[in-house]
């Protein structure tokens, strides 16, 4: 949660500085954050590796420090990803404004259907995609639906 709200913090405030140095439409950095929030779905699982072998390191596995280091590399191999979900509101709220599309009550209207497809893809995921796919090919769909998201909003 810190990610997102990191994420929503930093591209509310710079995305209309970043369109207007660049002269790029908002969808181009709302395609780019989709792209990063793929990339996310291989990178984690290679970081959570790392992170696994260098905690054997520390030693008993109930041991304070064990649990420090665990809870610090499960937050650094998630925080950039959460990040750049966080930015994906302010970035399609820049481009609707952008062009005009986002009348009284927009936002609300975003955001409902921000969380209704996230709702949606926890069901999907965690009750069928997982059990009929495994996890690996689960988090494969994942990646490729953001990656088309990206590429398709570009």
């Amino acid at each position: 949660m810190a990610g997102i709200f990191v994420g929503t913090l930093a591209a509310g405030k710079w995305i209309r500085r970043l369109t207007q140095f660049s002269k790029l439409s908002a969808i181009y950095f709302y395609a780019l954050v989709e792209i990063v929030v793929a990339c996310g779905a291989f990178a984690v699982p290679k970081l959570f590796a790392i992170g696994e072998s260098s905690l054997l390191s520390v030693g008993e596995s109930n041991s304070f420090a064990y649990l420090f280091y665990s809870a610090l590399i499960i937050a650094g191999s998630l925080f950039p990803w959460c990040v750049a979900m966080g930015a994906t509101i302010p970035c399609m709220l820049a481009y609707l404004r952008e062009r005009k599309l986002l009348g009284s009550g927009g936002f609300s209207f975003l955001y409902l259907a921000n969380v209704l497809g996230a709702l949606a893809g926890v069901f999907l995921t965690s009750l069928i995609l997982i059990e009929s796919l495994g996890f690996k090919r689960s988090l494969d769909l994942a990646a490729v639906t953001n990656a088309l998201i990206g590429l398709g909003a570009s």
